[in-house]
């Protein structure tokens, strides 16, 4: 995976100020799981398990006001257990929905992205552990096109998401 962010920056600490830097990103994604149907395929059970990387660039700007700002390279490696469990339903035409509940444990191994300024030094990682829960619904309306939902709830060390919204169509060939 490529990104190249470019990312206009504004604040007002002092004054108004503005700035702007563009930061190459790469990054790639590991992710096993398996589901387990029983009781007729009328229950799952779905164990995952991932492990993600990415890098970015450093980036150094001065903000219109003088204010000079200088990022190291920004490193992020995470480790991902977790699983769902759910039913399955049968509708007609070979349509199907599923609702499920999920649970996982994520880890963020690395430490040290910091951003400097003139005056003040700011550490940005989100190193440790995170609990992720939720629940949604999948939904099968033909044989090559699926569309899901999902609320997430994350808590852990450097990090509370009392909320979060997904959705999304699949298109399959």
């Amino acid at each position: 995976m490529w990104n190249y962010f470019n990312t206009p920056t504004q604040g007002e600490i002092v004054s108004h100020s503005t700035g702007d830097y563009n930061i190459p990103t790469v990054g790639g994604s590991l992710e096993v799981g398996k589901r387990f149907d029983f009781a007729n395929h009328c229950f799952f059970i779905e164990p995952q398990a991932q492990l993600a990387g990415v890098w970015e660039n450093g980036m150094d700007y001065t903000a219109s006001n003088g204010l000079r700002v200088h990022g190291d390279d920004q490193t992020s490696l995470e480790g991902r257990l977790g699983g769902r469990l759910g039913m399955h339903f049968d509708l007609s035409q070979g349509r199907a929905i599923e609702p499920y509940a999920k649970a996982e444990v994520i880890e963020e191994f690395l430490t040290g992205n910091t951003v400097r300024t003139d005056i003040t030094n700011f550490d940005s990682h989100l190193s440790g552990t995170v609990g992720r829960f939720g629940g949604g619904l999948a939904a099968k309306l033909s044989q090559s096109v699926y569309i899901y939902g999902e609320y997430d709830y994350a808590t852990g060390d450097h990090i509370q998401a009392p909320w979060s919204v997904s959705a999304g169509l699949r298109w399959q060939w």
